[in-house]
């Protein structure tokens, strides 16, 4: 979106974010404007810095989250164990299995997909992220429940791996597309 066209999008949308509010015995000129809605500056973030930086983020994003599988998840006390997305076995009964292979193949799809400027990717990349969110929640149950009357204690890694899987889904919604791209 190019400075004018948000200009004239931000005055639109500041008429439409007020009403007039008057007694019934009153006259117009005695009027009052009431602001109802989001304040100017909250607009300006969302519309014009998310979704026009928003194919970079995500893909700062996506590397981000390949870095945090490196990161411990969680530690478990008993054994003095810190698990990590790599590494998940905690013994013959109990392994959780390498995780961030997953994680690391669907990032680096999406990484790919957040720099391509076609309307199939920005498609298949909506698809990745729901399925890369819902992953990271499946490993945020599974890494963290108490098993045996002992709860791990939940690390950095696991909490980055939620958060980030959000932000790059939430930026697979708002793509910026160049005008007059072709498929």
């Amino acid at each position: 979106m190019h400075f004018h066209q948000f200009a004239l999008f931000s005055q639109q949308f500041k008429r439409s974010c007020s009403r007039v509010a008057r007694q019934s015995s009153a006259k117009a000129s005695t009027a009052v404007r009431i602001r109802s809605g989001p304040h100017q500056w909250i607009t300006f973030v969302v519309h014009f810095l998310f979704m026009k930086y928003s194919n970079y983020l995500g893909a700062i994003s996506s590397l981000a989250l390949i870095i945090c599988c490196f990161l411990p998840w969680v530690h478990i006390n008993s054994l003095d164990l810190t698990l990590n997305g790599f590494q998940g076995k905690i013994s013959e009964q109990l392994d959780f299995g390498k995780q961030a292979y997953t994680h690391i193949f669907f990032a680096s799809l999406m990484f790919v997909f957040f720099l391509l400027q076609k309307i199939w990717a920005k498609r298949i990349n909506i698809l990745i992220g729901a399925f890369q969110f819902s992953w990271a929640i499946k490993n945020y149950i599974v890494f963290s429940m108490c098993r045996e009357g002992e709860c791990p204690e939940k690390m950095i890694g696991i909490y980055l791996l939620i958060s980030l899987s959000f932000l790059m889904l939430m930026f697979t919604l708002m793509p910026k597309l160049k005008s007059g791209f072709q498929n």
